[in-house]
């Protein structure tokens, strides 16, 4: 069944209070910051902890490092979202799709895929602010990951959905444009890589996540190979993994 039907399912009284709940979100006086949360947590790919949010959704810095108010906000959206823990979930798949079939234009101020290189963007940004060299502070190398014990509190919390997902979302926003800035030479996944390479493969590692970083670099080269530098330009990247983070263009 497609989303539209499972949308179709839900009995009517719950499409009347997914109603309901959009319009007393459109009169909220934090209703920029609820519609940029609601985007953000139906496009992702997997539901995010209140310590991802903040970077992603934009949230205000005297909200963003305070768990109990972004519970709050959180609980502002009751009959779309809920909390397990730090983890935001929809309370039903229904909800997701009632805010991508049927209310998409009152909540999202973008299109998906804009939205989409929002989050990229994002990603990028906090990835930089945040990823630095043995941030774990671990001062030895060879150190075997399955000894290490994030710190309190855990620099990567923040990140670890933007490490892991970053390019997911950067393949997402460019499939129907034409203008790709962001992959073209000097664009901000240079930057990245220039800057952040070796940082993000450590930061991979501390989270338990080279495979998932493995497809990622398969995914990005795929970008710049074949999509986004048209092979006229004369431009291909050399990024080889694990030994060297610089970019060579030829």
């Amino acid at each position: 069944m497609g989303s539209q039907g499972i949308v179709n399912s839900v009995p009517t009284w719950t499409r009347r209070t997914y109603e309901q709940m959009i319009d007393q979100i459109n009169n909220s006086r934090h209703v920029t910051l609820i519609r940029r949360m609601l985007a953000t947590v139906a496009v992702v790919y997997r539901p995010m902890t209140l310590k991802e949010l903040p970077a992603l959704a934009d949230v205000p810095g005297r909200v963003s490092n305070n768990d109990n108010a972004l519970a709050e906000i959180v609980g502002l959206c009751g009959s779309f979202l809920t909390l397990r823990g730090r983890t935001i979930f929809f309370v039903h798949q229904s909800a997701k799709d009632f805010l991508f079939n049927q209310a998409h234009i009152k909540v999202f101020s973008s299109k998906v895929e804009d939205i989409d290189h929002t989050i990229f963007s994002r990603s990028l940004r906090v990835m930089q602010k945040t990823l630095r060299r043995d941030i774990y502070n671990i001062g030895v190398s060879g150190f075997s990951i399955d000894k290490v014990t994030p710190p309190n509190p855990d620099l990567l919390a923040a990140v670890r959905y933007s490490c892991i997902y970053w390019v997911s979302h950067l393949r997402d926003c460019h499939l129907n444009k034409d203008e790709n800035d962001d992959l073209q030479a000097g664009g901000s996944v240079e930057a990245f890589l220039r800057e952040s390479y070796l940082y993000w493969l450590e930061a991979l590692s501390l989270l338990k996540s080279i495979p998932e970083g493995v497809s990622s670099m398969l995914e990005l080269e795929k970008l710049l190979k074949v999509s986004f530098w048209p092979s006229n330009t004369g431009l291909t990247a050399n990024v080889q993994p694990g030994r060297d983070k610089n970019i060579a263009f030829h």
